[in-house]
């Protein structure tokens, strides 16, 4: 009878999805579903030494967290007029680079799905093929292997090891950290290179807009007002 009841729900679901009626497709999964429960996940103290589980704790402590971040003062003193490179700071606060944080989580993904049992769905999907169809000639599309093999030659990872350093969890933590860590070290001297040659001035202009405030000639109009907006003297003065 259970049986009866699951197969004529299935065809009723399928009709609806074939005939496009997708409110009634909706209704018809929600039906089989059931109600939907909300979960709430657990989230770390403001030190990190505990774990806040229940529900107006967690509120509680979302409501601190966006008060500080919303409301926070500048403990530095930077603005963008003080021409602070990035690298510095990102030293001066101790801060990671959005490529950093996003390799971080990546790796971390990469390492959970290979310690996940051998019938689970994400990782079948990580180590599945297609069985027919074949690339196009040419230019190929980079597949997620290949994004997570350019990210482990970043850091720098063995690509061949992958699977011995992520079966265990704390070795896979030290490895991604370290790798980061060298990764971070790179990203910065590959910056300060890019942004010495920028800066190099290899001919000086002999003809052009001028500055009236500093004498500086400018290759073109928009140069001057860069110039210029860039070096306000009530700006340089204060």
């Amino acid at each position: 009878m259970e049986n009866c009841w699951w197969t004529e729900k299935a065809h009723q679901i399928q009709q609806y999805a074939d005939n496009n009626e997708l409110q009634k497709f909706y209704e018809a999964v929600k039906a089989v579903h059931g109600p939907r429960q909300h979960s709430i996940h657990p989230v770390k103290s403001k030190d990190g030494s505990t774990l806040i589980k229940d529900r107006q704790g967690i509120l509680c402590r979302w409501a601190e967290h966006l008060s500080e971040l919303l409301n926070c003062i500048n403990p530095h003193g930077l603005h963008w007029w003080h021409k602070v490179t990035h690298a510095e700071i990102r030293t001066r606060t101790n801060d990671h680079c959005m490529e950093h944080l996003v390799m971080q989580r990546q790796l971390r993904w990469v390492g959970h799905v290979i310690r996940m049992q051998s019938n689970r769905l994400p990782r079948r999907i990580l180590y599945s093929e297609l069985q027919h169809g074949q690339r196009a000639a040419g230019g190929q599309k980079k597949r997620f292997s290949d994004h997570i093999k350019a990210t482990l030659r970043k850091c720098p990872v063995p690509p061949d090891q992958l699977e011995v350093l992520a079966a265990d969890r704390d070795t896979w933590r030290d490895v991604c950290e370290e790798g980061l860590a060298a990764f971070d070290i790179s990203y910065n001297q590959e910056a300060e290179v890019r942004r010495a040659r920028r800066h190099t001035v290899t001919s000086v202009p002999t003809s052009g807009p001028r500055c009236h405030n500093y004498g500086r000639t400018c290759v073109s109009d928009f140069g001057l007002r860069s110039h210029l907006r860039s070096h306000r003297p009530s700006l340089t003065t204060s």
